[in-house]
């Protein structure tokens, strides 16, 4: 039997110049993505708003073409993955944090609102949005977008590297993501399908009458998930209905697995992640929310028949896609509608999207294995019983890895809800919020903001850092046996 000693003697820590080797790339592609914020920055707001905006450009740069010099060691552990995936958001986060600080945010609170755009989150630091320029509006969009995406994935899809190093990169990005064998292929596929959802999403704006700076934010905020709006009032700051529907619906495709996206409509031969889920339970779920919370609306909000249909399927889009806009008041809403919001932003959207939550694969696994559990009671003791999922079989290992992540959310949730208790506020509407960044939605109820104490804005950050590096990520960057022990080369 192998005990504790022999366990630690097969571990190993990073290596730092495969570390720095393929954080330097990553970096290199953050300051590219950096460049179009710094070009509307320079057009809009002038020279020395430009020039600011270029340090997110340069110190990344600089990094990255010095850390890309090294020579990594042969292949790339695990934990080696993981932390190169954290420290590449942390400092896409950081630099984007610096321009913000520049546009009257403080600098606790510009970092607090570049994570919250990177992680695809949404909560916002700005008392409003009416006075501040249009670089600023425009780069909480764009890191959302780029952010939805990934930039392991961007990254991919445009650098050259040996084939088990990108394949072990892509793989940390989303962990929820089953990736084929051919990465680079899949990564401009998934890169392709995401461009055209935007396209048509602007288009179509456009073509409703938005103005040019509205129709590029909403769109980049809407297909990556993310809920940042130029307007105080979010959606409900638009006039009709037809451009916040349109927003609602790019924001449900972006939901959507954007895998299946181009095995459906480009005949790959990639199978299927889930035979079913895909087309069925984002829709379902939407659904079954939506109408939840118009009855809730109607009978206990006492809203009119119009009024709780049209934000109650609003709420229903926005939350169980994890979003975040709104059409109405969230403090406002009767707490039974609040409850509904967060088990819809707890779930989330499909596997392979840009939304957040636990994802409904996972939820689909509870749900099934509460099942096996009624059917167990049915069967003989020496009965074989096998849990399939969307046609497939499910394993032992994806089971008990959905049930893990998912037990890092409640505790997440759980300790983050008890810091805000301790600062006396309201406990349902902390824990919305809590929720809320955890799932990287951004609907809030008020309390967070600029006047939250700078040790729960902290707390909410780390929560929106965890979900979008799927838990486990962050906690490998902060588990000492990463950076303290052997280091080995491994081919």
């Amino acid at each position: 039997m192998q005990n504790r000693g022999d366990s630690l003697e097969l571990s190993f820590a990073v290596r730092w110049s495969t570390v720095g080797k393929y954080l330097g790339d990553l970096l290199v592609v953050v300051a590219l993505l950096n460049t179009m914020p710094a070009l509307v920055s320079l057009l809009a707001n002038g020279l020395e708003a430009g020039l600011v905006y270029l340090v997110a450009v340069g110190i990344p740069a600089v990094i990255g073409i010095s850390l890309g010099r090294l020579r990594p060691s042969p292949g790339i552990q695990p934990n080696e993955a993981l932390v190169i995936t954290s420290a590449t958001l942390l400092a896409a986060a950081l630099t984007m944090s610096l321009p913000f600080a520049y546009d009257g945010l403080h600098f606790g609170d510009a970092v607090f609102e570049s994570i919250s755009a990177v992680t695809t989150t949404g909560l916002s630091m700005t008392e409003s949005v009416a006075n501040k320029p249009v670089s600023f509006l425009f780069a909480r969009s764009w890191l959302q977008w780029y952010g939805g995406l990934g930039i392991v994935v961007v990254s991919v899809a445009l650098l050259v590297r040996p084939a088990p190093a990108i394949r072990r990169l892509a793989s940390t990005e989303n962990a929820s993501t089953e990736f084929p064998v051919d990465v680079r292929a899949h990564a401009r596929r998934v890169s392709v399908v995401y461009l055209i959802l935007t396209g048509a999403s602007l288009l179509t704006l456009f073509l409703l009458g938005l103005r040019p700076l509205a129709a590029i934010t909403y769109t980049l905020s809407s297909v990556s998930t993310g809920g940042f709006a130029v307007d105080d009032a979010s959606l409900a700051g638009l006039s009709g209905w037809m451009a916040p529907a349109a927003i609602l619906l790019s924001a449900f495709l972006g939901a959507g697995s954007i895998s299946w996206y181009y095995r459906r409509f480009w005949g790959t031969n990639e199978r299927p992640t889930r035979r079913g889920l895909t087309t069925v339970g984002l829709p379902l779920m939407t659904l079954i929310i939506a109408l939840a919370l118009i009855g809730t609306l109607r009978y206990v909000g006492v809203m009119s028949w119009t009024q709780a249909i049209g934000h109650g399927v609003a709420l229903g889009v926005t939350a169980q896609t994890t979003t975040g806009f709104t059409t109405t008041d969230i403090a406002a809403l009767p707490a039974a509608a609040k409850a509904l919001v967060m088990v819809a932003m707890f779930i989330g959207g499909d596997l392979g999207s840009t939304a957040g939550g636990i994802k409904l694969i996972r939820f689909f696994i509870v749900l099934r294995l509460f099942q096996r559990l009624l059917v167990r009671t049915t069967t003989p003791p020496h009965a074989v019983l096998t849990r399939r999922l969307g046609g497939r079989k499910l394993s032992d290992r994806t089971a008990l890895d959905g049930l893990l992540v998912i037990a890092l959310f409640v505790v997440t949730i759980l300790l983050s809800w008890f810091v805000l208790l301790l600062y006396n506020y309201d406990p349902l509407n902390s824990l919305f919020d809590v929720v809320s960044a955890t799932c990287t939605v951004g609907l809030s109820t008020g309390v967070t903001g600029p006047v939250l104490p700078e040790f729960p804005k902290m707390v909410l950050c780390v929560d929106m850092l965890m979900r979008r590096l799927e838990m486990i990520a962050l906690l490998v960057l902060f588990y000492p046996r990463t950076w303290i022990g052997k280091r080995a080369d491994i081919s």
